[in-house]
């Protein structure tokens, strides 16, 4: 599957999660980012996951702003997606999102908010 039908199978889950983004990003805006490869999409099997990678002055990090589908899939995959940031020069991961998260499962995968 291409990265265009991965994210259309995993879409319905990014529009969720952007009810909780405050207005910050429209569908139209997570598309033309994928595209543009200014977001990297993380498909799992019922979740989705978009970072994007800010490199700062002194530290690059892999910044994910958007997440939604079952948090138990995205915990899943938060090994290999550690991992693969680091393999770009990532030296942290930062998350945006709701506080139900760092209860559920950012606390106890060593995050801290």
């Amino acid at each position: 599957m291409n990265l265009w039908e991965q994210y259309q199978r995993c879409k319905r889950w990014l529009e969720r999660a952007l009810e909780y983004s405050y207005g910050t990003h429209t569908i139209e805006d997570v598309e033309s980012g994928i595209a543009s490869g200014q977001y990297i999409l993380w498909p799992g099997k019922h979740s989705a996951v978009l970072f994007e990678i800010v490199q700062h002055p002194r530290m690059r990090v892999a910044y994910v702003f958007l997440a939604g589908g079952s948090i138990k899939d995205i915990e899943s995959m938060l090994p290999a997606m550690e991992e693969w940031a680091r393999s770009i020069g990532c030296a942290r991961a930062e998350f945006s999102g709701r506080a139900g998260w760092t209860r559920s499962f950012l606390a106890g995968n060593g995050y801290q908010q």
